[in-house]
């Protein structure tokens, strides 16, 4: 295959940039890593109306129904403030598990999707089929070197850093 050929894919994908000074040269590229796609928003503002207002607004789940329609799944109904954040959580992790932002919501929700039980399941104790077991420490980031270097006293790093 030359450089300038096409690729050609068997499957639609999610779109991507194709950075091809990153590929042949640098290897650092930003162009695959979306902000924000609209299904993120309106996940969000379903999420926090959800949370500010104490139940589910008509938008929040016309939002979340729109997502839904996308991918040819049956909208969602009236449901409880607890099921509608549960049901947002969910669409959070199937839309947008391509897109580094699963860690982010289990850091955030503090919950992880356990596939098997199809349950939300305490993130500190869970166990992933692999058999690995999430601690208190991994809630916690690494303050960065540059930080520390200028400001001493955030040392000692988080635990486990």
């Amino acid at each position: 295959m030359k450089n300038n050929a096409p690729v050609v894919f068997a499957h639609h994908y999610i779109y991507k940039w194709f950075d091809s000074t990153a590929v042949r040269s640098t290897a650092k590229s930003d162009l695959n890593y979306t902000i924000y796609r609209l299904a993120d928003v309106y996940l969000m503002y379903a999420e926090a109306s959800n949370r500010a207002e104490g139940a589910p607004n008509t938008n929040a789940t016309n939002y979340v129904n729109a997502i839904r329609a996308r991918a040819n799944l049956a909208p969602i109904g009236a449901l409880s403030q607890s099921d509608f954040e549960h049901e947002v959580w969910l669409e959070r992790y199937f839309e947008l598990c391509f897109e580094n932002k699963m860690w982010f919501d289990m850091i955030r929700t503090r919950k992880v999707h356990n596939d098997v039980t199809a349950n939300w399941d305490d993130f500190v104790g869970h166990k992933t089929v692999w058999n690995a077991t999430f601690t208190a420490n991994q809630l916690l980031f690494p303050v960065p070197k540059q930080e520390t270097d200028v400001n001493p006293n955030l040392l000692p790093n988080n635990p486990g850093f």
